[in-house]
């Protein structure tokens, strides 16, 4: 046997262990897709059973109301007929008076868990140090004291901090790493500030949670804390925000399909001005949201 028979028997018999390999997956394969299919088998032949009982129904209840629509038309009726269109009269009680019974107990919202501030807040004083009147500066009697509780907001002011960091190169990681304190956002070499977590936070609330379109994100933002930032720049952070959780959706999609049911339902969503559809599957503990251009689930999500 020469080199060329040699290496066409090696070619061969690799070929020949390949197709048996492939041969012996196929029969696992085999023997875990019978039992599936034996029940798919079974579970059509007790569907088309009911499709044959209900069909059987449907046509004895069609016929039964033909019945009795033929014979309530041939019954005469008492009195003077009735078009049908005509509404029966229905006689109309009076309303409930509006609101609770007098006596009830009172439905106030509840008191504060905390005081921030306690203010005084004397009254004039006339020209021998008494308590006066603000209006007439009148001598006043049976004085009081009250406790008048206020719950305000303090109003917004954008906060700069300048955060001093360090980095270097790490030959081991093949890259530059950087210093970062909890609180601060992923660094970026840029000449302007960058946005906060909170501010990154609110722009997400107000964009996600109450739906408010990019240029109204911006207009809060203006009137509030007087933060100046552009629609464009909303959306980048909003698309960076969504890369910092990309391994938790992942990890969400994974705790969703493991559940033991998962509710699911979809609604048209135009993006850019293309037509395409927002894909909604909750769990009673996870809700996951998916943007795709076509309605249909593809197989395997």
């Amino acid at each position: 046997m020469d080199g060329r028979e040699l290496k066409a028997y090696e070619r061969f018999k690799d070929q020949a262990q390949f197709y048996r390999a492939h041969a012996y997956h196929l029969e696992g394969e085999l023997r875990v897709v019978r039992p599936e299919l034996y029940r798919a088998d079974q579970r059509i032949d007790r569907l088309e059973q009911r499709v044959a009982r209900l069909a059987a129904e449907n046509k004895l209840l069609k016929q039964r109301v033909k019945e009795l629509t033929l014979k309530s038309r041939q019954a005469p009726t008492p009195g003077a007929e009735v078009p049908i269109s005509v509404k029966a009269s229905v006689r109309r009680h009076r309303r409930k008076k509006p609101g609770r019974k007098d006596g009830h107990p009172g439905a106030l919202r509840p008191l504060p868990d905390h005081i921030d501030v306690h203010q005084e807040v004397p009254l004039p004083k006339d020209p021998a140090g008494q308590d006066a009147c603000p209006r007439c500066t009148g001598c006043l009697l049976d004085l009081e004291n009250h406790e008048r509780l206020v719950e305000d907001i303090v109003p917004a002011k954008v906060f700069v901090k300048c955060y001093h960091t360090r980095s270097g190169w790490c030959p081991f990681c093949r890259r530059r790493v950087e210093s970062r304190a909890p609180e601060q956002p992923p660094a970026a070499n840029i000449p302007h500030g960058q946005l906060g977590i909170n501010a990154l936070s609110t722009a997400m609330l107000l964009r996600i949670v109450h739906r408010l379109p990019f240029r109204q994100v911006t207009q809060v933002f203006a009137n509030l804390p007087e933060l100046s930032v552009s629609p464009g720049a909303i959306s980048h952070q909003v698309q960076r925000i969504a890369g910092w959780f990309d391994g938790d959706y992942e990890k969400l999609m994974i705790e969703l399909r493991c559940a033991p049911y998962v509710h699911a339902d979809e609604t048209g969503w135009r993006t850019d001005g293309k037509n395409g559809y927002l894909w909604a599957v909750t769990s009673p503990t996870q809700t996951l949201y998916h943007v795709d251009k076509s309605r249909r689930m593809k197989r395997g999500e």
